[in-house]
């Protein structure tokens, strides 16, 4: 069994200030996740985390505590380094999916390699690859207006992962399709997660979503607390109160 740490946040503190007015959002958050984690995090709005999601892909820093992502203290790093970081490391799957509508879809799952200055015969290839893996081969040459949703979502994921991230981040990755389109892409990342030992964390409101990841994590009160896998709308069932801190 896999145990090494991609990901470690040690006392997470967010605290937002506008004038004299302070707002505690994250209140000490602990988190491990292990190379070949499937995740989720769940909590209605306003729970915070969508922030605690910000700080893990390294799009806002933290108050106060640490965040260390393959072994790096991304506390101690400037922007810049943050950025090739968050490049390298950490893959991004949207519910807007955001693509650019101008690229083709080959072009925006290879996107992440032209910031790394890998040349575009190598890219375009590696573009291919990946949307082999998700099953969207024959669209390589379409734009994105040309997708349905699920499409599109796929294509996303195809673009996640073309740098082989050491951890894949999907915000609400399904709030945008229908119940049967968004079961296919959950499966999609099953796949991944069991054949590439992809580690997912995924950000959610859906119940349904949550219960299928095999670690399970509940943002409440900005505070984090892990429960048992598959007991999110099963209020009756335990739930573990301590702190995430062991894995």
């Amino acid at each position: 069994m896999v145990t090494e740490n991609v990901l470690s946040l040690v006392g997470i503190s967010k605290t937002y200030r506008v004038g004299p007015v302070s707002t505690e959002v994250l209140r000490g958050v602990d988190l491990n996740l292990s190379s070949g984690d499937f995740a989720s995090i769940m909590g209605r709005s306003g729970s915070g985390k969508s922030t605690l999601m910000n700080i893990i892909g390294l799009l806002d820093r933290p108050t106060s505590g640490s965040c260390f992502l393959n072994g790096h203290n991304t506390s101690k790093l400037g922007d810049n380094a943050l950025s090739k970081l968050r490049n390298r490391l950490i893959g991004f799957v949207f519910q807007s999916f955001h693509l650019l509508p101008h690229l083709t879809v080959a072009e925006n799952v290879a996107l992440p390699l032209v910031y790394r200055g890998i040349r575009r015969t190598l890219r375009m290839r590696k573009a291919l690859e990946c949307l082999r893996l998700v099953g969207l081969e024959g669209h390589a040459g379409h734009h994105p207006d040309q997708l349905s949703g699920g499409q599109k979502q796929r294509v996303a994921i195809a673009r996640a992962v073309i740098g082989e991230p050491a951890i894949l981040l999907a915000d609400e990755p399904t709030g945008a399709l229908d119940a049967d389109t968004a079961s296919e892409v959950l499966e999609l990342f099953k796949s991944l997660n069991v054949k590439r030992q992809t580690t997912i964390l995924i950000i959610t409101h859906d119940i349904q979503v949550a219960n299928q990841c095999l670690r399970q994590f509940l943002m409440k009160n900005g505070t984090l607390h892990e429960r048992v896998a598959g007991t999110f709308g099963n209020e009756s069932s335990s739930q573990r109160q301590t702190s995430v801190n062991a894995v």
